[in-house]
């Protein structure tokens, strides 16, 4: 399982996604205050300010992050069919297409709407990194389908 190199694109898809814990993916600036976008929701960094958004406001950021986790270990752990790997990994790359639009065209204007700030990606790992695991789970479809293609090839020999 591990020695193939779609495992470890998969690894490294899954690692992108669970530092998205650690780093934030946006800072917001304004005059009043500062805001830090990560993926459990908004936190103001200056003591005092209120976020303008409830707490389930951005579960569904969190949940498309969790389903694509959760879709390339389940792809990493079925190794030996190689076809639902494919499946996998085709709708872990769709919703996290999902998740990058979602982020950059719905969340990120409206926190900039609603607390009246700029947003700022350079003090901000997180952005990034959505964009890493879109990259290695592609990566690793890419040499899933070509071990198929081989494994069919070799049949087709036989």
């Amino acid at each position: 399982m591990i020695q193939r190199i779609q495992s470890l694109f998969l690894v490294l898809a899954m690692v992108a996604l669970i530092l998205l814990l650690v780093f934030p993916m946006a800072m917001f600036y304004s005059q009043t205050g500062v805001y830090e976008l990560n993926i459990l929701g908004l936190e103001s960094l200056t003591p005092g300010n209120k976020i303008p958004f409830v707490w389930w406001f951005f579960i569904p950021l969190s949940a498309l992050a969790g389903i694509v986790l959760i879709l390339d270990l389940i792809a990493l752990l079925l190794f030996k069919k190689r076809t639902r790997q494919i499946s996998l990994t085709h709708a872990a790359i769709f919703l996290n297409i999902v998740f990058v639009v979602g982020l950059m065209f719905y969340y990120i204007p409206a926190i900039e709407e609603s607390t009246k700030t700029t947003v700022n990606y350079r003090d901000s790992l997180g952005i990034y990194l959505p964009l890493i695991s879109l990259v290695f789970t592609l990566l690793a479809q890419r040499h899933i389908k070509k071990d198929e293609k081989l494994v069919r090839s070799v049949d087709r020999l036989r």
